[in-house]
């Protein structure tokens, strides 16, 4: 059959028989996209029995539309036999998965909510799958489960799919014959007992079902074995399977208890519905601390460390916000509007802000000095909060590459580690009202969502309070209230949410777009009436603004009328008659201030004025004292010969222009094209190799970002904001002739082709960052995959893109690669680290951080382990490129810098 056209499929692989079909991989020549093709086998075609079943499990599954559940396109015949065309999945199936091996705790709860969620759209539309099962169960190479296999799902009423109900059928064969279950061992081991005992079946037979896939998951033994059908009948009608924590210690309680109820041999006390088992699943995985850090399932390409994050997960770093952002359903990845917050942020990774220099004393307009005391001095502190008596500051301290909380008192040289270094980052911080708790969240590296926890202020077990959070919590005066943002990328909104301080209870107390979402920490007024809060406007420009809402619910009232370009923290002064913001104005880039907003007339005044940079405000309840935390990523560019970290030399000094922060690239003829900060803009400069001939190249504008050439080296594309908001241009080699190319919302990281021809960059629909390609003459923008992504590199062949990509299955960024043509995904890696190619457009290069110290590693496509490609010893560099003959790298190495500093009479 291989070769053949059935229909409009074009048969080219055979991919497996079982005993209810033949399956082949085909291609649909209509819509140009591979499929399964299921063909029941010719030696049972003609037997009514097998082709009722058959034809059952189209219709059941065709009835269905749900993400965790094997689509089918079409039924049809060819030369007599049946087939169904379906998804075709690419993976293996859960039984393959588990093998004998017990599955990693927060990987079996991703995919049992998976499966649950599944279950639950099933029943609810009035079908019973009869047959759940390892083998029925399908895990994706994107880590996504798939129940497979309805050919002994019975259509029952929706409203009695819960219930006891009859299980005749209305036409056809002996029934009795197509509900039987089968006669391996594997599926009899999974049956409920109201199956064995020949009873009516509703839907609390798959939840049993169920329960013994749970089990089998979690301890990677059946719950249920014997030699014999006999046996194993016994089993499932009179024996209680080995407690799966005694098998599995590594599995929490909560777990087993969940597990025990699903396999209730009386129906009635089993769970009612897939619903309820799904909650509790899902309660679980908020209460368990490895929540969603997961590892990837067994069927995944091995993964690489993500790009890294910023130490301030309350999103005052570029890079946090690149998390935090493109994260989230966010795509997924939130997932991109990330690069335009990265522009208001600071741009790139590491880059915490720019422009730091020791603190000074700022004359107030009383003629009081500010005094400043530094409460760190090692360079290591990267985001800080002080108590409500002001006796306390926790902060967050970075060493080789992990994050730690520290407590630090102000009146004495004590600092205490309070939390030990972990593999993930930090952000968030805040103190209770009485002083004796601290909030944070955290996320993992490599995870996807960040959490609220909350400690003892002097140690302890900390406590999960909410998972998916995207700011710090603010709390209400009595402290009994959160609010606190959460972007939801796949649905284009940015909410402001209040919660019980508990995290239950949640309200959302207002809706935006994206594109003008809100962001970083807000603010609860002392009389607990009204909620501040900043507003991101990305949509046609750049700018920041301050909003109040009524804590009860109601219109936003504009905070004076200042366009920032950048306000992150935002606190009350005790008498609640004016605001302290961290912020940048519009002519700063970047280099953010402290500021006093009068409440509610918005008049601004400057509370330092210096060009230092200062990170997050926190006020003592009194208001007497201030903490902020103050920082420094100079950035310069080095080239090393051939990759050898033992050659590479600096070739731009980086002293106050921040070069290559912004983007670097190699030209053709050997120059590099990189950004640099001058004179208060972001311009494109050119110079040789070794750091010679230094020239500017572009004039116009404020921001000229993320350069790329074309292969013969006579166009040069880039993101600038010349025409009022940030859009993908073309010049020539030397920036002379410019021309726009987009025209979108938000458009940025764009890339030729190596032919010239295309132009491939990421822009906004619908509040979404989606991956399109533009003719690089202009023209009209075609979107190459459906999948929302940020961030795409074309492979030196032409024939692939690589973007990042938020898999809502997994609930992290993740590394796509889809054919230059578009379409779905072939290959799907953890997300790799600032992402390009190898010259042979078989592997992917990406940086990681280990220890502290990045290095390049190669990621091959066809999934084989990762390999060092450079040595370097010290240091971390944000992004790198080949030259054109690949025989020199230029990276931008940085080197952060953050203390703490505590603040008084600063009014």
């Amino acid at each position: 059959m291989i070769g053949q056209t059935i229909s409009h499929y074009r048969v080219l692989d055979k991919l497996g028989t079982g005993g209810m079909g033949v399956v082949y991989e085909a291609e649909d020549t209509t819509l140009g996209r591979r499929v399964a093709l299921k063909f029941l086998p010719a030696e049972v075609s003609q037997d009514p029995a097998s082709l009722e079943r058959f034809l059952r499990e189209a219709r059941a599954a065709a009835a269905l539309n749900h993400p965790n559940i094997c689509t089918v396109h079409e039924i049809g015949t060819h030369d007599g036999r049946p087939f169904i065309a379906m998804e075709l999945l690419r993976g293996q199936t859960l039984r393959q998965n588990i093998s004998g091996r017990a599955m990693a705790p927060d990987l079996l709860l991703e995919v049992a909510t998976q499966i649950a969620d599944a279950l639950d759209a099933a029943h609810s539309a009035g079908i019973v799958h009869r047959d759940i099962k390892p083998a029925n169960i399908f895990l994706t190479e994107r880590g996504q489960a798939k129940i497979l296999d309805f050919g002994l799902a019975k259509q029952a009423s929706a409203s009695k799919v819960g219930m006891e109900s009859s299980d005749t059928l209305t036409a056809g064969p002996a029934h009795e014959h197509l509900t039987s279950p089968g006669t391996t061992v594997g599926t009899v081991a999974y049956m409920s007992p109201e199956q064995v005992r020949g009873e009516a079946l509703d839907a609390r037979s798959d939840l049993f079902s169920f329960g013994a896939v749970l089990y089998e998951m979690g301890t990677g033994r059946q719950a249920f074995s014997g030699s014999t059908s006999g046996v194993i009948f016994d089993s499932i009608l009179n024996r209680t399977p080995a407690p799966v924590v005694r098998l599995n210690p590594d599995l929490p309680a909560k777990l087993e208890e969940i597990i025990g109820k699903a396999l209730e041999k009386d129906r009635r006390l089993r769970f009612q519905s897939a619903a309820d088992l799904r909650a509790d699943l899902h309660r679980l995985k908020r209460d368990t601390d490895s929540g969603r850090s997961g590892t990837m399932p067994a069927v995944t390409s091995p993964a690489a460390s993500p790009a890294k994050a910023g130490a301030d997960t309350d999103l005052s770093s570029a890079s946090t916000i690149a998390t935090a952002v493109l994260q989230k359903h966010k795509t997924g990845v939130a997932v991109t509007l990330a690069i335009a917050v990265i522009v208001l942020a600071g741009f790139g990774y590491g880059i915490y802000k720019l422009l730091a220099k020791p603190a000074s004393e700022t004359g107030r307009g009383g003629g009081t000095q500010m005094s400043i005391t530094r409460l760190t001095t090692t360079g290591k502190s990267r985001l800080a909060a002080v108590s409500p008596d002001g006796k306390y500051v926790v902060h967050v301290v970075e060493d080789a590459g992990k994050q730690s909380l520290w407590m630090r008192q102000t009146t004495i040289e004590s600092n205490v580690q309070i939390l030990p270094p972990k593999d993930g980052f930090f952000g968030g911080l805040t103190f209770s009202q009485d002083g004796n708790y601290v909030f944070y969240t955290y996320v993992d590296r490599g995870a996807g969502i960040l959490s609220l926890f909350q400690m003892p202020v002097l140690g302890g077990e900390p406590r999960k309070l909410i998972t998916d959070i995207d700011s710090p919590v603010a709390l209400s005066p009595d402290g009994k209230q959160f609010t606190f943002i959460r972007n939801l990328a796949d649905a284009g909104k940015s909410n402001l949410i209040t919660s019980n301080e508990d995290g239950s209870g949640e309200k959302t107390l207002a809706t935006r777009p994206l594109l003008d979402r809100f962001r970083g920490k807000p603010a609860w007024s002392p009389d607990g009436k009204t909620i501040v809060v900043a507003v991101h406007i990305l949509k046609g420009g750049a700018y920041a603004g301050v909003l109040a809402f009524p804590s009860a619910g109601g219109q936003a009232t504009p905070i004076g009328t200042q366009k920032w370009l950048d306000v992150n923290q935002i606190a009350w002064v005790a008498d609640g008659s004016a605001l302290l913001l961290e912020a940048a104005e519009q002519n700063s880039v970047f280099a953010s201030q402290l500021y006093e907003l009068s409440y509610p007339g918005g008049q601004a005044r400057k509370v330092t004025n210096d060009l230092n940079n200062y990170s997050g405000v926190s006020l003592t309840e009194n208001g007497s004292a201030l903490v902020t935390a103050q920082s420094d990523t100079p950035s310069s560019i080095w080239v090393a010969p051939e990759a050898k970290a033992d050659r590479a030399r600096q070739v731009s000094t980086g002293a106050g222009n921040y070069d290559g922060s912004f983007g670097a690239v190699w030209a053709p003829d050997g120059r590099i094209i990189f950004t640099s900060f001058v004179s208060r803009q972001v311009h494109l400069w050119t110079m040789a190799a070794d750091g010679s001939g230094r020239k500017q190249m572009t004039q116009d504008g404020k921001f000229n970002l993320y350069p790329s050439v074309s292969a013969d080296g006579k166009i040069l594309v880039f993101v600038s904001d010349r025409s009022g908001a940030f859009h993908i241009w073309r010049s020539d080699a030397d920036g002379g002739n410019a021309k726009e190319l987009t025209r979108g919302d938000l458009d940025f990281g764009a890339n030729f082709s190596p032919d010239g021809k295309w132009v491939v960059y990421q822009g906004s629909q619908e509040g979404k960052q989606v991956i399109l390609k533009v003719s690089s003459d202009g023209g009209e923008p075609v979107q190459v995959t459906p999948r929302p992504g940020h961030a795409p590199v074309v492979s030196p062949d032409g024939k692939w893109i690589a973007f990042h990509m938020w898999d809502e299955a997994q609930q992290k960024n993740r590394q796509a690669v889809i054919p230059f043509a578009g379409g779905e995904p072939v290959k799907i890696f953890d997300q790799l680290g600032d992402p390009g190619w190898a010259r042979d457009s078989k592997s992917l290069i990406y940086r990681e951080n280990q220890n502290g110290v990045d290095n390049l590693w190669l990621q091959p496509l066809d999934g084989g382990k990762p390999k060092p490609l450079t040595n370097f010893a010290s240091g971390e560099f944000q992004s790198w490129a080949w030259s054109r003959d690949y025989k020199q790298l230029a990276i931008v190495r940085t080197n952060t810098t953050s203390d703490v500093i505590l603040l008084n009479n600063f009014r």
